[in-house]
């Protein structure tokens, strides 16, 4: 496997092209997404892959179309003997996956066939799931159904944000596809069948899924919260603004209130507290008015009129 093509995009892609590097890989061209606006600027920038790869004076493209003969001409003319995809962005067709000799391995965040899809982190914090992980798996045409190389499991820590539970499983990402490697040089690895009737899905995450619904009880809300950082967030409005919620805590027993769930129900010096389903309330400890900071509750009561029983309706 002297010659890799490396496809990613993201983050989570970071760790592994980083370990391949630094692990003496040949890793003869990457492909990544094309530069995107970011921040509240929007700023053309480069997809943190393409970063990398330009530290480490790697040839990248970028691709618009990959469904072309062109590139897949240009693909072949490396001689891979193995493509890696990790995060990537989009499906690799048949076309692609045939070029490299020893075929194409995919390092995604989810003990498969768990939780196949593009947001395989999101839905396991919705889920309330205690345990991840990732897999290493051989490619084929089905999204995420190819045959298992290598897993391993990781705990979901309390109040753990999508975030930072990505970022830990892009680092066991990386270490895992390097083992996966080493023993399939070694002819120490023999890929399993996944088994279907066990799957689940995770699939993309919509800006419209992070609309609080407060008929839903609290810990199913502060799921919400931690899952859909940094996008969309879990949102809500308060006087007609969009309210985004980036901090919460579930109150314990039961908070039964005379208001209906999405109400106020009690203000303290730092936190609101807001009626939920089933009986439950939320603690919010920080938020943010759409197209400004990121504030505690403590600053937002400062500078608002907020009063026991107001809603934070949709719209």
């Amino acid at each position: 496997m002297n010659n890799i093509i490396f496809f990613g995009t993201s983050d989570f892609a970071v760790s592994t092209l980083k370990e391949l590097v630094e692990n003496k890989y040949n890793v003869v061209l990457v492909v990544t997404q094309a530069d995107q606006p970011k921040g509240r600027g929007q700023k053309i920038s480069a997809p943190p892959v393409k970063q990398i790869a330009d530290y480490y004076s790697l040839p990248s493209i970028q691709p618009e179309i990959i469904r072309d003969q062109s590139f897949y001409s240009e693909l072949k003319s490396y001689s891979s003997d193995i493509i890696i995809v990790v995060a990537y962005g989009k499906i690799l067709p048949a076309e692609i996956l045939a070029i490299p000799l020893h075929g194409c391995i995919n390092v995604h965040a989810s003990l498969l066939p768990r939780y196949r899809g593009a947001a395989p982190i999101q839905w396991a914090l919705l889920n309330g799931e205690k345990v991840t992980g990732v897999t290493t798996m051989y490619m084929n045409e089905k999204m995420d159904e190819g045959n298992i190389l290598l897993q391993e499991e990781t705990g979901i820590n309390d109040n753990e944000t999508a975030p930072l539970l990505s970022d830990r499983l892009s680092i066991i990402g990386g270490s895992l596809l390097i083992k996966t490697l080493q023993m399939l040089r070694e002819n120490a690895l023999q890929s399993i069948p996944q088994n279907t009737a066990e799957a689940t899905y995770a699939p993309k995450i919509k800006k419209e899924n992070g609309l609080i619904d407060w008929n839903q009880t609290a810990v199913q809300i502060d799921r919400m919260v931690r899952a859909f950082q940094p996008w969309p967030s879990a949102y809500c409005f308060y006087n007609n603004k969009l309210i985004k919620i980036w901090e919460t805590e579930p109150s314990p027993g039961d908070s039964k209130s005379e208001f209906p769930p999405s109400s106020i129900m009690k203000i303290e010096k730092d936190s609101i507290f807001v009626q939920c389903g089933n009986n439950t309330s939320l603690k919010i400890k920080k938020l943010q008015i759409e197209g400004r900071n990121i504030i505690t509750a403590k600053s937002f009561l400062a500078g608002h009129c907020v009063s026991v029983g107001e809603s934070l309706r949709e719209g």
